[in-house]
């Protein structure tokens, strides 16, 4: 088992054990993390555009970083987001080129748990 499952089971517990203690059953859970990853976009059209115009050729991949979370209510509405970017830069005689990429999202969603136990 990895240290990333037995953390976030851990975590869990407490989290369970804080709200048992109140004597409450858990109303609301929320978490988040850290992303990273790699695109390869073809920038080869580009790079020929740069080395005529006297600027070195972009590398690729794209290292990208980020994170994301999502909390709210078991029984209601649960909001979250995710963003990322990345960037890869040139430099040549002087004259730097620089490729930058980012994204983020944001979502709601209802409840998905019944409201009611199952039969």
């Amino acid at each position: 088992m990895s240290v990333e499952v037995i953390v976030v089971r851990i975590v869990f517990f407490v989290l369970y054990a804080a709200f048992l203690a109140f004597g409450q059953e858990p109303r609301g859970l929320g978490g988040g993390g850290f992303m990273t990853g790699f695109l390869f976009p073809d920038l080869s059209e580009l790079n020929v555009y740069l080395t005529q115009n006297g600027f070195a050729r972009l590398s690729s991949p794209l290292v990208l970083w980020g994170g994301g979370g999502m909390g709210g209510l078991l029984e209601g509405t649960r909001m979250g987001g995710a963003g990322f970017g990345g960037e890869t830069q040139s430099l040549l005689d002087g004259k730097r080129a620089l490729f930058s990429l980012g994204a983020a999202d944001f979502w709601r969603s209802g409840h998905s748990f019944p409201r009611k136990p199952l039969p």
